[in-house]
This record gives structure tokens, C-alpha cells and sequence, in this order.
């Protein structure tokens, strides 16, 4: 969604698409999106899988390299004074339908992207509990980064 974005802002600002990506409310729901996939994946999951090579690369590259770039981008080229703490339940809308998504794709295939919601391991109960705390991460991140957007813009 990233690659996207930039794509959009880059070669696409004055059509329909680069205007969507445009508004600093969409920016900064993903700019909460690989927050969330740089911290959960540096948290808890570094370590599980040991790429090598090329894959390394790209591994550092996603799960470090680019949300350190986005919140840049995020921090310096995006219009803060708009947004909205409503906003935030709006944006829990993609990770909530992704958790969905896996939690349904793994009951059919008996495997799990992820070990804190993997059910067969778990179970039912303790990872519906882990999924409903990483729903609560983006919450509370959306909303710590709309309150420093609202502290930060120029009025």
C-alpha cells in the first residue's frame, strides 16, 4: 500500500487516486499500518524466521527500512491540522478485515501467518484475545499520532 502511495503522489497527484492518497488521513492511517507491522514484527517476531540473501534484504527493507521512511514522510510532508481522533475507529476497519480474513483462511488451510493468532496452537479464546490487543495497538497508535499531528501543525 505503501509503493502505491508514492506511486500515486508521484505520477498520479492531479487524477483521482493521487488525490485519495493525497489526504493526510489516509497517509496517516498507513503511516499507523506499517508502525504496526515494523513494531509487531521487530516485538515478536524477529527471530522466528532467519532469511538469508536477497530475502534478508528485503525483510530489513519492509519491516524496518520502509516504516522508518513513511513516518518520516509522514512527519515532514503531511498536513496534520485536519486530522480527526474519529478517524481512528475508521482506520481500524483494514486490520480488523485482515485479522478476519487470516483467522478464516487459516480455519480452512490449518496454518497461520502469524504465532500469536495461530487457533490450532492456541486456541480460540487466547487468539481472539491477541487479535483483539493488536486491534487496541492500532487504536491507540492512531490516536497518539493524531494527537502529535494536532500538536504539531502549523495553525
Amino acid at each position: 500500500m505503501l509503493g502505491i502511495c508514492f506511486l500515486s503522489l508521484w505520477l498520479f497527484r492531479n487524477q483521482k487516486v493521487g488525490k485519495f492518497f493525497a489526504k493526510s488521513s489516509i497517509i496517516t492511517a498507513l503511516t499507523v499500518y506499517i508502525l504496526v507491522v515494523g513494531l509487531i514484527y521487530n516485538l515478536l517476531l524477529r527471530g522466528l524466521v532467519l532469511p538469508t540473501g536477497w530475502a534478508r534484504v528485503a525483510d530489513e527493507l519492509l519491516h524496518v527500512v520502509s516504516p522508518i521512511i513513511f513516518l518520516t514522510f509522514w512527519i515532514f510532508f503531511v498536513e496534520k491540522i485536519n486530522l480527526k481522533y474519529s478517524s481512528a475507529f475508521n482506520w481500524l476497519s483494514y486490520p480488523m478485515a485482515y485479522i478476519i480474513f487470516v483467522v478464516i483462511r487459516g480455519h480452512f488451510i490449518h496454518q497461520y501467518p502469524y504465532p500469536f493468532i495461530n487457533v490450532v496452537n492456541l486456541g480460540y479464546p487466547k487468539a481472539i484475545l491477541n487479535a483483539f490487543f493488536c486491534v487496541v495497538l492500532f487504536w491507540l497508535l492512531s490516536i497518539l499520532l493524531i494527537w502529535m499531528g494536532k500538536k504539531t501543525a502549523k495553525h
